[in-house]
Parts: structure tokens; sequence; C-alpha cells
């Protein structure tokens, strides 16, 4: 066995014979003579297991059910709702903060370096535009004479 493979195996049984002491829903006893019984009528003998063991699947829902009912796990459930609002308000709060204090700055600048552009763009264009009508006015007068 793999190193504290023997100490796990030991408490497994410990503790899977305490739980099926404390959950059985009758004797060991009285369970076997039911199989038994059962294994006389023709059948494989598991019918009383299977209905203990549906009876303790009935019993642990009830218990889960009771338990997420009470109280106390509904003043969890209601505490922890209430601190994942309060952090998901935080965290859009960090990401507010963020957008202007990082990107707002920056956005800023790539419009004035785009305004800056289209300006230059625009007299450019116009220093083109004189340039061409001065070489259509010069090859009209060459056409001319």
């Amino acid at each position: 066995m793999a190193r504290g493979g023997k100490f796990g195996w030991f408490l497994g049984l410990i503790f899977g014979t305490l739980f099926g002491v404390l959950f059985a829903p009758r004797k060991g006893k009285e369970l076997r003579a039911k199989m038994k019984a059962d294994r006389r009528k023709g059948r494989l003998g598991v019918s009383p297991l299977r209905d203990d063991l549906q009876h303790l699947g009935h019993e642990i829902a009830s218990l889960a059910k009771k338990f997420y009912d009470s109280e106390t796990v509904q003043d969890i459930v209601v505490t922890g709702r209430k601190k994942m609002k309060d952090l998901s308000k935080d965290l859009v709060g960090e990401v507010n903060d963020f957008h202007y204090s990082r990107i707002q700055p920056l956005r800023d600048e790539v419009k004035e370096r785009v305004r800056f552009a289209k300006g230059k763009a625009s007299r450019t264009i116009r220093e083109l535009k004189r340039k061409v009508k001065k070489i259509k006015h010069v090859m009209k007068r060459k056409n001319a004479s």
C-alpha cells in the first residue's frame, strides 16, 4: 500500500462501522432473517436491503432538507448572497476606477492624435488641390498658346 494507505483504510473501516451502526434502520440479525425469507420465496434476497437503503435515502433527503431550511443555513445563504453582491459592486467600482484612471487618459490621447492627424491631412489635401488647380491653369495656358 502507498504511504498512509493503511491508516486511511483503518480510518475508513472505523467510520464505516460507526455510520453503519448509527444509521442502520434495523438490526443485522433482523435484516439477515428477512433476506433469508426473501430467498425462500425464490428471490435474490436483496429486497430487504433495497428497502432499507430506500428508507435511508429518504431519511437523508429529509435531514438535508431540514438542514437547508433551518434558520442558520438560510442566514448563511442570505449572508453569502449579500457578500457576493457587495463583492461584485466593488469589482465594478474597481473596473470603473481603472477605466477612468488608466484607459480614459489613453482614449483622450488617441482622440487628440486623430484630431491632429485629420487637421494635418485636411491641410495637405487643400494644399494639393491648390497645386492641382495651379497645374491645370498652367496647362490650359500652354494649350491655348
